[in-house]
């Protein structure tokens, strides 16, 4: 068994992540070298990632496994500058930031709870919006649509009320704003440095992970 350690995520959710391989590191290079952003997020899947854990949970395990595995200083070009950041620093920054954001509503009948997208690199924003449904109930039977399959997902959600995903994508909009960016490098003025943030929601995450190799 290779060595592995458990990671306690900003969710509560609790994780045990093997050590990356030297073939494990140099299959993420070849992947971030070509910027094959789905590739490499599908890697990710394949050998850190559960289909259950949000997109916060997602960036915070990537970035400790880099911290804990790489090296736990990340160098980081902003404005033509060479800026080392510390990867603990970050990661108590994405503990403070984290918000429970789960909500549900009941719309034409359905029960629908939705949370943080289950995501961390999506190539439509349909994508994005299914990822957000965490259970729906519909008269006595309640679906946890991390466990359906993509086909079940499709057959379900094409049988909604098109008003549903109008709230879906109002809870979007919402958690962009309260989730919009995360802080890497804080502006200051004094010596020319602007701040430097990453984007939770969109495709962000993976971009950041791919750039600190």
């Amino acid at each position: 068994m290779r060595f592995n350690v458990k990671i306690k995520l900003p969710s509560g959710k609790e994780r045990r992540v093997q050590e990356l391989s030297n073939k494990d590191y140099l299959t993420i290079i070849k992947f971030a070298e070509n910027k094959d952003y789905e590739g490499l997020n599908l890697f990710f899947e394949d050998i850190i990632l559960d289909p259950d854990l949000n997109i916060f949970d997602r960036l915070y395990i990537l970035i400790y496994i880099r911290m804990l595995f790489v090296d736990d200083m990340l160098v980081i070009s902003n404005d033509e500058r060479q800026i080392d950041v510390s990867l603990v620093t970050l990661l108590n920054t994405l503990e403070s930031n984290y918000k429970d954001l789960e909500t549900s509503f009941i719309e034409d009948g359905v029960h629908i709870t939705l949370d943080l997208p289950t995501l961390s690199y999506f190539n439509k924003v349909d994508d994005l919006l299914t990822s957000s449904i965490k259970n729906l109930t519909i008269g006595d039977k309640t679906l946890n649509f991390y466990e359906l399959t993509s086909k079940e997902q499709t057959d379900i959600l094409d049988n909604l009320p098109s008003s549903i995903f109008s709230r879906i994508k109002q809870f979007i909009n919402t958690i962009a704003s309260d989730l919009l960016d995360v802080t890497i490098i804080d502006e200051n003025k004094s010596i020319g440095v602007e701040r430097f943030g990453v984007d939770v929601i969109g495709n962000g995450v993976i971009d950041f992970i791919r750039s600190s190799k």
